[in-house]
């Protein structure tokens, strides 16, 4: 890979794992995500099930069998909070792009579900570095989709997922079933959503205000002269007139 490249990825990466440290949080990757997720899922089959809803199953398909030398294209994401799973992903690298298969948050993690996805896709590009884009079917929902869901309620649940999507600088297909984030958008987002303000940024948006206020004085301070003077003008004409 391209050194540029490489230490570009690593930036954001670390914006990322700052951001999953600051929340007590650990993320694992491929046969490491695996193994956690096949131990919680043998005990307690009902934290996928409330996290993912009726996409559960297709954790036991693409994360259960697994295997690194058969799915060499295959990204495997699982975090972790109090060593309890909260987050999983399942993508799949082709040509150039991650298309994301699975993505399953519990909420424990603020933006649980966009820094998966966010993450997969820069160690899609450490893996292959023609990678461009994120993509993934609008399948579930926000919450997850359960199989008790009216059609309106599922409808509700879709189109909370899209403007979700949208919101964060996706595109959408005609039918609205696909969405895609450019490499460069993902960048955006990990700044806009996932970077810890350093001391600089708050001191220039400290000065900033401060700038505004002072400015805000300064216009008060000039209207008010104006004021003064035009007042002052007129108590002079007033008695000059009364001289006459």
């Amino acid at each position: 890979m391209d050194m540029d490249i490489d230490m570009d990825i690593l930036y954001y990466m670390n914006i990322l794992d700052t951001y999953l440290n600051n929340n007590d949080c650990t993320i694992y990757t491929q046969e490491d995500a695996q193994h956690i997720y096949k131990d919680h899922n043998d005990t307690n089959i009902e934290l996928f099930e409330n996290m993912c809803g009726e996409m559960a199953d297709q954790l036991v398909s693409l994360v259960d069998t697994y295997n690194k030398d058969d799915d060499p294209d295959s990204i495997i994401l699982l975090i972790t909070k109090n060593n309890i799973p909260i987050s999983i992903f399942h993508g799949t690298i082709e040509d150039n792009k991650l298309i994301s298969d699975i993505t399953c948050s519990s909420g424990e993690l603020k933006k649980g579900g966009m820094f998966l996805r966010f993450y997969a896709v820069l160690l899609a590009k450490k893996i292959n570095s023609s990678i461009t884009e994120l993509t993934g079917g609008i399948s579930g929902g926000i919450p997850a989709l359960k199989e008790d869901d009216t059609y309106e309620i599922e409808k509700e649940k879709k189109d909370n997922l899209k403007t979700y999507h949208l919101r964060h600088g996706a595109t959408l297909n005609d039918d609205g079933t696909i969405f895609t984030y450019t490499l460069t958008t993902v960048q955006e987002q990990i700044l806009e959503l996932f970077q810890i303000p350093t001391v600089q940024t708050i001191k220039t948006k400290t000065k900033t205000k401060t700038k505004t206020k002072t400015n805000k004085r300064k216009t008060k301070t000039k209207t008010q002269k104006r004021k003064n003077i035009k007042s002052k003008r007129l108590r002079y004409t007033k008695r000059k007139k009364w001289y006459k």
